[in-house]
């Protein structure tokens, strides 16, 4: 089974939307209108032959609000779960998401929530969210140990970026 549904699907990335948390702006930039402002440019950006791989913190409120916000998303979406959610891979999998899991490997690049500061083999990309306004590869090159790419929404204008 590929998880991308055809070739010349667009593969893009983000994470921490946070959708239905309410404190999220004291501890982000994001302005009082964030929601629709995500939606918007999530939705301008990614067309429905799209995939977007998710890295984790989705949506606050119960797995009702999961599957709200899922269905006012353009895509297919692949979750990689992150600290703030709860459920089991298979209950975000019946909310809609096409796939979900804790981390996955792709090529040489490693998808999680929490960026991993450890050395693995044959993995020399993580890409990762959960730092919401700090790019981590500027601030942890005493380890050395892979290329970090945070693609938290917060740093990206609340707007998912191209991967593939």
């Amino acid at each position: 089974m590929s998880l991308f549904k055809k070739r010349e699907t667009r593969i893009f990335i983000t994470s921490d939307t946070h959708f239905c948390h309410t404190n999220i702006m004291k501890y982000t930039n994001r302005p009082m209108s964030w929601e629709d402002i995500v939606i918007g440019n999530w939705n301008k950006t990614i067309s429905n032959n799209d995939t977007v791989i998710h890295v984790g913190d989705f949506s606050f409120g119960g797995i009702d609000n999961v599957k709200k916000y899922l269905n006012k998303l353009n895509g297919n979406k692949i979750l990689v779960r992150g600290n703030h959610d709860g459920y089991t891979n298979l209950a975000y999998m019946k909310a809609g998401f096409i796939f979900s899991c804790d981390e996955f490997v792709y090529g040489n690049t490693l998808f999680t929530h929490e960026p991993v500061f450890i050395k693995i083999k044959g993995i020399s990309v993580n890409i990762h969210g959960h730092i919401h306004n700090i790019d981590v590869q500027k601030t942890i090159d005493k380890h050395k140990c892979m290329r970090y790419t945070n693609v938290c929404i917060d740093l990206n204008n609340l707007t998912p970026v191209r991967f593939i």
